[in-house]
């Protein structure tokens, strides 16, 4: 068989030559494309993770330091409630005095900081029992009678302690978390 005058023993290979050359040249750019694809599938899991990772540690600072802060205003309080009560020994009525302007000033800043850190926290019921704790702890400066007083330094102790507990919680399972997040960033890269 001819074609334009040349043998098909002359043009048939020239002619797979080049197909298989077109062929080869597009199978390869689509197994680029998909290695692309791949690879940017796992960079955008690799920022994923990371992200991930970073809003663990966030989490897991920020419960730390809420916890170094609830427990210095505990001891606020209590040095509060224990001016109170020599105010009360002296004058024989239970009255709220002024505080010392360094006790006051602390329980402000240390107040302040509570606020702070507390809306950053994730878990619902961890603001919950702060919320609880905070409440208990002003009806602490608030009390009209010092059994009122009393009680309320009760409360303030078991809502730190149901807090503290959370709180140890939520720190175990973001450590879990975040040596899973690790391991997989670990292994993706």
């Amino acid at each position: 068989m001819t074609f334009l005058g040349v043998s098909s023993a002359a043009w048939f290979p020239v002619i797979t030559l080049i197909a298989g050359a077109v062929l080869k040249g597009g199978f390869d750019l689509l197994a680029e494309k998909r290695a692309e694809r791949r690879e940017q599938n796992l960079r955008q899991e690799q920022r994923r993770d990371g992200m991930h990772l970073k809003r663990i540690e966030f989490q897991h600072a920020t419960l730390l330091e809420f916890q170094e802060v609830v427990g210095r205003l505990v001891r606020l309080v209590g040095r509060a409630h224990h001016v109170d009560q020599l105010n009360c020994r002296s004058s024989g009525d239970w009255e709220r005095s002024r505080l010392p302007d360094n006790l006051d000033q602390d329980i402000l800043a240390e107040q302040a900081t509570f606020t702070r850190l507390r809306v950053r926290i994730r878990d619902e019921m961890a603001r919950a029992l702060a919320d609880q704790f905070s409440g208990a702890a002003v009806a602490v400066f608030m009390s009209r009678t010092q059994s009122d007083a009393e009680a309320a330094i009760k409360a303030t102790t078991g809502y730190l302690v149901s807090l503290n507990d959370r709180i140890g919680v939520l720190l175990r399972e973001l450590d879990l978390e975040g040596d899973e997040a690790a391991g997989r960033v670990a292994i993706k890269a």
